[in-house]
């Protein structure tokens, strides 16, 4: 019994240090948790702001191809946006919705397209013709403004295309 009270009392200043340790390993441990959450809360907001970037792409990129999407009128071969200015210079509705309800058969997709009077769509007023296969459109918004050459009432046209995942 005199040996073990003779090491403890030979041991001064051990306590001190021993919380000092404690104090600093427990600092260390909450900055570096810190950095951790920091640096994950940035990386999932990037990779979010990245699949937004890349969805919405893939959007503009699916509508430039409808917009050049080959369809035939009688044995006239004609892009897709020439036929919706023909569709808009001699109203009828009917061919845009049927090619372009055929365009969103053959791909498997879903979506809407709209036509507007470009005026008229700042004004947010009616679209000329439209197309959707969904009930509840939420998907990312494309829009291109088309010149009108052959019509002086309707100088330019705004297509508005709405794909969905």
């Amino acid at each position: 019994m005199g040996i073990g009270l003779k090491l403890i009392t030979g041991k001064k200043g051990i306590m001190p240090d021993f919380f000092d340790l404690i104090f600093m390993v427990l600092i260390l441990f909450f900055a570096l948790f810190f950095i951790q959450l920091v640096l994950n809360s940035e990386v999932e907001a990037k990779t979010e702001i990245s699949l937004e970037n890349l969805d919405q792409f893939n959007s503009e990129q699916q509508f430039l191809y409808y917009l050049n999407y080959p369809v035939l009128i009688g044995e006239r071969e004609i892009k897709m946006k020439d036929l919706i200015l023909l569709a808009v210079n001699t109203n009828q509705e009917e061919l845009f919705e049927e090619k372009t309800e055929a365009y969103f058969r053959e791909k498997k997709a879903e979506g809407s397209v709209a036509v507007y009077n470009t005026e008229e769509f700042r004004q947010e007023k009616a679209s000329l013709f439209s197309f959707s296969n969904v009930v509840f459109g939420s998907g990312k918004k494309s829009s291109l403004e088309l010149p009108n050459l052959e019509n002086k009432q309707i100088p330019s046209l705004t297509v508005v295309f709405s794909r969905e995942k």
